[in-house]
């Protein structure tokens, strides 16, 4: 708002429009008696400085927003980059409808702060943008400020950080086993998820 103290008397159709109102067509004729040709002087001045004063308020304001960049970036550091087939881990903050199920009462801060790890299928350098194989139907392009690098854990030196594998699925009724060799395709319906698997063997 400092910025702006340099440019006064200007109305709000000037600062918001860039201009001053016209009217068309013209109501002032072509031609004008002597008598009134110093008030055609003093009309041109005042076009002129009105001008003047539009063309100041348009400089104010991109001075400003040069000022609003620089000061927003100066404690910014530059964003990761990251390769294809990179793993990454994607940040849940604009995702946590889908950790929630209908009618369950969580609190937010009990939510996963990360979910992952997903590949880097696409890199736009231009936007800072990333595109995950997450199997979703929303368009999953991400910022890179949502993304972190995955490491993965070593189990020689931290095997108690290693996470446990889920076992073998049951049928209900108890006798078959099955071990589940890849996930084909998934798809969301409603808040739940459905795969398509490829059995790796069965067993009773």
């Amino acid at each position: 708002m400092n910025t702006l103290n340099a440019s006064t008397n200007f109305t709000g159709f000037q600062l918001h429009l860039g201009r001053s109102p016209r009217v068309i067509p013209p109501l002032v004729p072509a031609t004008l008696p002597a008598e009134l040709q110093d008030a055609v002087i003093v009309a041109a001045d005042i076009i002129n400085k009105l001008q003047n004063n539009v063309s100041e308020a348009c400089d104010n304001l991109l001075y400003a927003k040069i000022q609003q960049s620089h000061h927003s970036c100066v404690t910014s550091s530059p964003d990761t980059k990251y390769k294809l087939n990179d793993m990454v881990m994607l940040l849940t903050t604009n995702r946590r409808r889908e950790y929630k199920k209908k009618g369950e009462k969580r609190t937010t801060k009990f939510f996963p702060h990360w979910d992952g790890p997903f590949h880097v299928t696409d890199v736009h350098p231009e936007a800072s943008t990333y595109t995950l194989d997450i199997p979703t139907n929303a368009y999953p392009v991400y910022h890179a400020s949502e993304l972190k690098l995955h490491l993965a854990n070593n189990p020689l030196l931290f095997p108690n950080r290693q996470l446990p594998q889920p076992g073998l699925m049951v049928t209900k009724n108890g006798l078959k086993k099955f071990a589940v060799d890849e996930i084909i395709d998934s798809r969301c319906r409603g808040r739940d998820w459905q795969f398509l698997v490829r059995w790796l063997w069965a067993s009773t």
